[in-house]
């Protein structure tokens, strides 16, 4: 019986790591590669792992008993940093260099890590980066700052929204609409020169840039079901994107 406890327990930690690794929008072979290391430094043996966009199946050997476990994932985020930190765990794991009791404090500590920027930081960047793609498209400082407003009301309204868990696609119609909202009223209140192309930049940050490349790189590593999955979720998107700038535009607010 304590054979079986002493699995379990390893699988468990197996199952937190991955269930990390899916939050933070890590492509499929890079969780069946991180989950099959750390297996290796938990001396689990057969460490097989079927991974989905929304889940896996993850089941090992011990010394005496195969154990299986099935878990869910709803929360869907980027967090390079955390994929970062558990790849160099599974390393250090696969290399004996930490104990199964030292593995399982590293995975609480990376658990509990926060974000690497304060929210503000974040908000920041990502309105002026919108901005700066308004000045790329041929916009002046007119469009910069509108475009700044919008992105920055769209930040703040998906943080602010973070804590509800609504679906994703919600999310991102209501957070297109206010990018368009923002950016729109700031082109009326600037009279911007070129006012169509503050609600194009400031809605870029909303493009799901990490879905279609780990899209991409399931379908090529032969991930089939994984990379069609990642590549309708990009899709859908991308409709919902437009569907929140369509909601805003038709009420006849366009500059």
């Amino acid at each position: 019986m304590a054979g079986i406890e002493d699995t379990s327990v390893r699988l468990n930690m197996l199952v937190q790591a991955g269930k990390m690794l899916l939050e933070s929008g890590a492509a499929t072979y890079r969780v069946e590669e991180t989950l099959q290391m750390l297996g290796r430094g938990l001396l689990l043996s057969d460490v097989e792992v079927f991974v989905t966009p929304t889940g896996f199946i993850l089941s090992a050997a011990g010394p005496s008993h195969c154990l299986t476990r099935v878990c869910r994932v709803t929360h869907l985020g980027v967090d390079m940093n955390r994929i970062s930190a558990l790849n160099r765990l599974s390393r250090e794991a696969a290399s004996d260099a930490l104990m199964p009791e030292q593995i399982a404090a590293r995975l609480g500590k990376i658990q509990q890590r926060p974000s690497l920027y304060p929210t503000w930081l974040v908000v920041l960047g990502v309105a002026v980066a919108c901005g700066a793609f308004a000045a790329l498209l041929g916009g002046g400082w007119r469009e910069f700052l509108a475009t700044v407003l919008g992105a920055a009301l769209s930040m703040i309204l998906r943080v602010a929204l973070r804590p509800a868990r609504l679906i994703p696609l919600m999310v991102i119609v209501l957070a297109a609409f206010a990018a368009t909202a923002g950016s729109v009223l700031g082109c009326r209140a600037l009279a911007c020169p070129s006012p169509d192309l503050a609600p194009i930049a400031a809605a870029l940050q909303l493009v799901p840039g990490v879905p279609l490349v780990t899209a991409v790189i399931d379908l090529a590593t032969g991930d089939i079901i994984s990379g069609m999955a990642r590549g309708a979720y990009a899709a859908l998107m991308a409709a919902g994107i437009a569907l929140g700038m369509l909601l805003f535009l038709a009420w006849g607010f366009m500059p």
